[in-house]
């Protein structure tokens, strides 16, 4: 396995030069970060542990100028402090010569004749950086941020052609929901008015074992722009593309998260919690709150500190596992 891939059981599981990282529980592993499962090990490389500079994402969105090394996020050369050079990245590649992944598509400093950490000092700036951009929404003083995540299937959508057993939800023609045998897109009665709810205040999210019908599909689209309406998420979308992007493969790499396995939810609702915290939005576990129609999703958040609710408890579909699924979704009856 490759660096920061688990679950390693010993060194002979990991590439060569790397070392298997034993952890009791979420212990960090040196040179790799982002959501991870709390009792995995990972394999790392062994010079990761604190022979290197940490990436440093303090300068924000499109950075500043003569930023010292492995600070981000820089567009060009020029961006960074003399005689190093900006990594450009994709998503989170490691950088040469300094530690830890950073907030993903940022791109940093770094020296590219060598690793040596004296190349530029390291030290974040004293004051801060003009160019970085303030946090969206500034809250009122006191006031802490809240998060919303969703599932998707029967609690933000409903049974396809199920209409006049659940008159209150909406059916979207011309988008087509693959789920469960496929069907124009059935909008809950919660979906269509989250920006009359109280999560029109909070940052949102999406933890799906679903796929939203697939890439590029007209369903994630008319999702993003027609039902995850809050003051704050269109705030953050305004100034990073990030948050529109749809995480999947087992990596949370925006609050979009598809193809998570139920019963492991709160696993990726702990991620989504950790994204916005690179980007210095920290929201704490009793401001956050899950939503979801399976009933075994609920139980796995015992002791997480998180709000999960089952919801379309009154509409079940007995065809999928006796009931085990809601019906018509999310009604405006939930919300707390």
């Amino acid at each position: 396995m490759a660096q920061c891939e688990g679950d390693c059981d010993e060194d002979s599981d990991c590439a060569e030069g790397l070392v298997c990282k034993k952890r009791e529980y979420g212990q960090a592993v040196p040179g790799c970060s982002g959501w991870n499962f709390p009792q995995f090990d990972y394999c790392y490389d062994p010079n990761c542990d604190e022979g290197l500079p940490p990436l440093d994402s303090s300068f924000g969105n499109h950075g500043s100028q003569d930023m010292p090394l492995c600070s981000g996020d820089c567009d060009e050369d020029a961006d960074c402090a003399g005689g190093l050079k900006c990594f450009q990245r994709d998503g989170l590649e490691l950088v040469p010569g300094c530690r830890g992944r950073g907030v993903p598509t940022f791109d940093y400093c770094y020296n590219s004749t060598g690793t040596e950490t004296t190349a530029a000092p390291t030290a974040a700036p004293t004051t801060a950086p003009t160019a970085a951009p303030p946090l969206p929404t500034p809250l009122p003083p006191g006031r802490k941020p809240c998060l919303c995540v969703f599932d998707i299937d029967r609690t933000l959508t409903g049974k396809q052609g199920e209409l006049n057993t659940c008159p209150a939800n909406k059916e979207v023609q011309g988008v087509w929901d693959a789920a469960y045998g496929g069907g124009w897109l059935v909008l809950s009665e919660a979906a269509q008015s989250l920006d009359k709810t109280f999560c029109k205040s909070c940052y949102l999210g999406i933890v799906s074992h679903g796929i939203a019908s697939g890439d590029g599909s007209a369903e994630r689209s008319y999702l993003i722009d027609n039902v995850l309406i809050s003051q704050p998420f269109k705030d953050l979308a305004a100034s990073n593309s990030q948050v529109k992007v749809w995480s999947a493969n087992g990596q949370v790499v925006s609050p979009l998260v598809l193809a998570w396995p139920d019963g492991l939810k709160q696993d990726a609702v702990g991620g989504i919690i950790a994204w916005y915290a690179q980007l210095g939005i920290n929201i704490p576990a009793e401001k956050v709150y899950f939503f979801g129609d399976n009933t075994g999703n609920i139980p796995p958040f015992q002791g997480s500190g998180y709000n999960a609710r089952e919801i379309s408890c009154q509409s079940r579909d007995y065809s999928v596992g006796n009931g085990i699924i809601g019906l018509c979704g999310a009604t405006r009856a939930i919300w707390p």
